[in-house]
């Protein structure tokens, strides 16, 4: 905190330092329509380099302008852009206001596309989806930038894991991939940075980090979401399943405005969990009497649930500001967090410098730098952890039973609580604490851009960025002499173990593009773009672990006796892995635009690319693009064959490719090294695949996007339909090839198809009162059109053979004999006449007259949501108050429930068991697959569909008169609730949870920790 300290006095210092004051200023306020001030309004001289960011209160300030007559802009996302025109008096005071009007098309509104200065978001022939992040926190604090996408864009869907400091997988419309990443590009301020959502050691402690996890969301203007190949062309290769732009703040010509917010506040269970962690189990005695128990609710009378209320704190301090030819913004910000168990924290100081120069009429250069300092500790994520000895626990585990069946050193605390491993011993004794998973990062972003524009109709831009990343990753535990913990890990598990990851991740990006902007005729304008860029990646990684330390106390690898690999001679442990994977992109693009009379578009487009993962016969792979957007309320005749409540409206059609590239080393053959008495020796390892390509996405989309009844009404709709060729299969070879390692292979094609719809809407706006409604529907879909050579392959994985990538279905579905109906036997005591669907609308016996299993394999259901919904609600009493509400669900979709597998198959504590005349007929299903002996799962495979309050917000903005006595320009005070209820069909403990590693993670789930409740304050001031 010493060093935190500093660090914000140091910023503040040199933003005091940086300022200028000029003689003549402007000066005004931004109001909505129904009143309400309006902040992270933009209000600016084109093309002077002066301007500034409305206030909360939606003031601002304009300093050293020029005497004279100005046009002044003021625009925001969302909001319709308006122009005035203001006289500046030498050595005086202006004053201009601007009342905006909502705006859901926005088609002045600059995006991001991949060209210098970015592109009108009328030229565009593609949905983006444009996130206003310092708008958004304005409403409801935000700590994450999975946080910000959940529920706010359009077919883009966030899964993670339960504990702080976790990662979360992001996809973009559906599953479009056998064995590639599903993960989008990620840029910030133009720089491609690593989108790794799996960072640090899995093992059986804790899942992993996303990268999107170190970025601090208070320093981000917007975000921009670019959904698929037609989008995402000129990005070219691993730019097929989607680009996530992240803009940062940046200074405005003006006098300094500092903002200083503090949060506290605190995470915990929240009631959908608890309900679910906290149930009846059951167990029946030898001697038949059924006892119950609810293990958590025991531990909680008892005073020992390992469940608490972890503290909440972040501080953000910021500063921007500047002259006519220099401008800045500067922050920091401190995050101390505290799981709901002892065992999970992480601390995060994020520091950024953002500076602006003009260094002549047509030159500027800006630099974007940001750099963070995380520490985090992981809780037991897989096997052991706090939830399964609630999950599998119930009155078995109270010593009077369990030591009688099974006599252990634990007798002494056994309470109700079960595990999944060390012999199902139950208790927390010690295990959590036991195990420490930290994982320390530095990482360092940071980008210079230079624009030269030398004549009117020419402009170019280089930009230059590195993304570097120190990653170390520690797992430890200790040798353990208390007998009752190391009872809990086993005789080999209680001596030890240490294990160390460290990576290292450098991207650099270097990005060169020119555009010519001129008039072809009176009415046809012509815009040219080419681009060259290159980009490179290197990951390299140190692994070592030790088993077993001699002694109490010691905590270094050295010191432990044996290898998990294998010992050395004098029985230490030795470097198990020391990889440096390095890849490099090479690509460049042509577009070209024409505009006839700016409201009909014409865009043409081709990016050619070559990729060190590429096959040695693979050359250049080129990607096309074409697009066309046309305001027709801009037309002569539109008001005249359309009705008065259609505003605004504007149709668009798109076609591009973008790829996917395969893994590094893929393609060529490799070995491995062996240990033998002779010496060091290598074996094979994979035969690699000298003609794999990458995969090439294809996509049509077409929609469009209106303004109804003047604006209070806008509305998006986008339909799409992709093809993904050469899809890339790890694919097993046959061991007579003397290789027995898996190869990646172009093997398919996969189609997929769907639509987006959002609303903007704004029911009710008065003076006093103000409702804006957002929402959206997504839905995709997606089928396997050919596998290899035959069109009706299916190729059958995962645990249990529970998947198949089948032609005619989506990748990675559910098959597996579906057991229908069955019967409980009393005489027997189990299940009979189990009867399976036929596959073909009927019903037929599940086994053979020997026992072997004779119903077919039949399709279950879908992996990934096919649904994906998003609503929002603000509600504005008159200037001062505002409540905001968020609900998300995502349906359509199933997982496999391994609890209920355990929980009826080996602890056996389910009132199905205890009481099974009484059974329904569902868990009837789950006894008799339970009694199948894992030939039969599909009682298993449920809904996991869900619908949540995300978070709910109020905000309270102090009256100015109030606070600008002391200095201050503006103040809110905040309260905020997230992830609140669940309601779900789900039996398990969070269905937007995922398992935290392994290749079944996002399909199975295995006693996740759930997503933690929080509920904050937040105070903000600027100044």
């Amino acid at each position: 905190m010493r060093r935190t300290t500093f660090i914000l006095a140091l910023c503040t210092a040199v933003c005091g330092v940086v300022h200028g004051v000029g003689a003549q200023q402007i000066t005004g306020r931004v109001t909505s329509t129904s009143g309400e001030p309006l902040g992270a309004v933009q209000v600016f001289i084109a093309g002077s380099g002066i301007g500034a960011l409305t206030q909360q209160n939606g003031r601002y300030l304009l300093l050293s302008v020029p005497a004279g007559t100005h046009e002044l802009t003021a625009e925001r996302i969302g909001y319709q852009t308006m122009i005035g025109e203001v006289t500046v008096t030498a050595g005086e005071t202006a004053v201009q206001d601007f009342v905006l009007s909502e705006q859901a098309l926005g088609l002045d509104e600059l995006i991001v596309t991949g060209t210098p200065g970015g592109t009108r978001r009328r030229a565009v022939g593609n949905a983006v989806t444009t996130l206003d992040v310092a708008g958004e926190l304005q409403a409801v604090p935000v700590r994450s930038v999975d946080n910000l996408l959940t529920g706010r864009t359009p077919g883009v869907t966030v899964m993670g894991l339960g504990s702080v400091g976790s990662g979360g997988n992001i996809r973009i419309r559906g599953q479009s991939t056998f064995s590639l990443s599903t993960n989008p590009l990620i840029y910030i301020d133009g720089v491609r940075v690593s989108n790794e959502e799996d960072t640090g050691l899995f093992d059986d402690a804790g899942g992993g980090r996303s990268m999107l996890g170190t970025l601090d969301p208070s320093e981000i203007e917007s975000m921009e979401v670019l959904k698929g190949p037609s989008a995402a062309t000129l990005y070219g290769t691993e730019a097929s399943r989607g680009v996530i732009q992240i803009i940062t703040k940046k200074g405005q010509q003006g006098g300094r405005t500092v903002s200083l917010s503090v949060r506290q506040g605190a995470n915990f269970v929240g009631p959908s969990a608890h309900d679910r962690l906290s149930q009846v189990r059951y167990h029946t005695t030898p001697a038949g009497e059924v006892q119950t128990l609810d293990p958590l609710k025991h531990y909680e009378d008892q005073g020992k649930s390992p469940f608490g209320r972890g503290h909440v704190q972040e501080y953000n301090l910021s500063a921007s500001g500047g002259t006519q030819n220099v401008r800045y913004f500067m922050s920091s910000s401190y995050l101390d967090e505290q799981g709901y168990l002892a065992a999970n924290w992480q601390r995060r100081f994020n520091l950024r410098a953002n500076t602006e120069a003009d260094l002549a009429d047509d030159l500027r250069v800006s630099l974007s730098t940001g750099y963070t300092q995380m520490t985090s500790r992981r809780p037991l994520e897989g096997f052991n952890n706090a939830v399964s000895n609630f999950v599998f626990g119930g009155p078995r585990f109270l010593a009077e039973n369990l030591c009688v069946a099974e006599p252990s050193d634990v007798c002494d605390v056994a309470d109700g609580a079960g595990s999944y491993g060390r012999g199902r011993i139950g208790g927390l004794h010690g295990v959590d604490e036991a195990q420490e998973n930290l994982q320390g990062l530095n990482r360092f972003v940071g980008s210079a851009t230079a624009s030269w524009d030398p004549v009117s109709w020419l402009s170019s831009r280089l930009i230059m960025g590195i993304d570097f990343t120190n990653e170390d990753n520690t797992f430890t535990l200790e040798f353990q002499s208390d007998p009752i913990t190391r009872a809990r890990f086993g005789a080999i598990g209680g001596d030890g173990r240490r294990q160390i990851l460290r990576n290292q991740r450098v991207l650099t990006t270097t990005d060169f593009s020119v555009t010519s902007d001129f008039p072809l005729t009176s009415n046809l304008q012509s815009t040219a773009s080419v681009g060259f860029q290159y980009y490179t990646r290197t990951n390299t990684s140190v692994y070592v672990r030790g088993n077993r330390f001699p002694v109490p106390g010691l905590r270094v690898v050295d010191a432990t006796r044996e290898s998990s690999l294998r010992a050395t001679s004098d029985n230490r442990a030795q470097v198990l892995a020391d990889n440096r994977i390095e890849d490099r992109t090479l690509g460049m693009y042509f577009q070209e635009t024409l505009a006839w009379r700016d409201r009909l578009f014409l865009t043409g487009a081709v990016r050619v690319d070559n990729n060190s993962a590429f096959g040695t016969d693979i050359d250049l792979v080129t990607y096309p693009k074409v697009a066309f957007s046309w305001v027709l309320n801009e037309e002569d005749w539109y008001e005249s064959v359309t009705p008065s409540w259609l505003s605004a409206l504007r149709f668009r059609l798109a076609y591009g490719e973008s790829g996917e590239q395969p893994p590094a080393f893929a393609a060529v053959q490799s070995y491995t090294p062996v240990p033998s008495p002779y010496g060091g020796g290598i074996t094979t390892f994979t035969s690699g695949n000298p003609d794999l390509a990458p995969e090439v996405g294809q996509e049509i989309e077409t929609g469009f996007d209106a303004d109804l009844f003047e604006g209070r009404l806008g509305l998006e709709a986008t339909y799409f339909r992709t093809r993904t060729k050469d899809a890339i299969l790890k694919r097993d070879v046959s061991p007579s090839t003397g290789f027995d390692q898996a190869i990646f292979v172009n093997l398919g094609q996969v189609t997929g198809q769907g639509f987006e719809v959002g609303i903007d809407a704004q029911p009710v706006a008065t003076a006093g009162f103000r409702w804006n409604l957002g929402g959206h529907v997504a839905y995709n879909e997606s089928a396997i059109d050919r596998l290899g050579e035959a069109a009706d392959t299916a190729l059958i994985y995962g645990i249990w053979n529970l998947r198949e990538h089948r032609v005619g279905f989506a990748p990675h579905s559910w098959f597996h004999p579906r057991m229908v109906s069955a019967e409980w036997d009393p005489v027997r005591q189990q299940t009979a006449n189990e009867m399976c669907d036929n596959g073909s609308g009927g019903t037929m016996a599940c086994y053979n007259a020997d026992g072997s299993l004779a119903a077919p394999r039949v399709f279950l259901g879908h992996t990934v949501a096919p649904w994906e919904i998003g609503l929002s609600s603000e509600f504005a009493f008159g200037e001062a108050l505002r409540l905001n509400v968020q609900v998300i669900s995502n349906r359509g979709h199933k997982r496999f429930d391994n609890n209920m597998r355990q929980r009826y198959g080996g602890f056996r504590n389910t009132r199905a068991l205890a009481y099974p005349e009484e059974a329904s007929p569902r868990e009837l299903l789950r006894l008799a697959a339970a009694q199948s002996g894992d030939v039969i799962h599909s009682p298993y495979i449920n809904d996991v569909s869900f619908t949540r309050i995300q978070q709910v917000g109020l905000t309270w903005t102090l009256p100015r008169e109030r606070v600008e006595g002391f200095g201050i320009s503006s103040a809110s005070l905040g309260v905020a609730a997230r992830n609140l209820w669940t309601f779900t069909s789900w039996e398990d403990i969070d269905p937007s949870v995922n398992r935290p590693n392994g290749d079944d993670r996002m399909f199975f789930s295995q006693h996740p920790n759930p997503t933690p409740t929080t509920v904050e304050t937040t105070l903000r001031v600027t100044f």
